[in-house]
């Protein structure tokens, strides 16, 4: 996933919520150098376990409209969402949300993507 779309998803979350939390999702990153970005274009970033906790505790109730919320600005910022698409980015935010529950005791979270 975009970490962009992640910056997006905790504004959505932000604001769906009225709460300060999760916040910005490139502020809850730190690059790590490993093999992986020594010889490609992929990044490693560790992921702070305090914004894995706060997407961990947004409530179920709201998942539909953080996640509405989450799809406009993606589609108006980042790339065209065509219609069709916009169920299966309703379903990667609760996927989100059960990744970020599971990960909650894990010792560390990682991201990997290709830039």
């Amino acid at each position: 996933m975009n970490p962009a779309w992640l910056d997006l998803f905790a504004r959505a979350a932000r604001e769906t919520t009225g709460r300060n939390a999760p916040g910005p999702f490139g502020e809850a990153t730190r690059a790590l150098q490993s093999r992986l970005t020594a010889v490609s274009d992929r990044m490693v970033e560790r992921v702070d376990p305090h914004w894995i906790d706060d997407v961990a505790r947004l409530p179920d109730g709201q998942l539909d409209r953080i996640a509405a919320r989450w799809i406009d600005p993606i589609d108006f910022e980042e790339c065209e969402v065509d219609p069709d698409e916009k169920p299966m980015l309703r379903e990667l935010a609760g996927d989100l949300l059960t990744f970020c529950r599971r990960a909650r005791d894990a010792e560390d979270v990682l991201l990997a993507w290709t830039i």
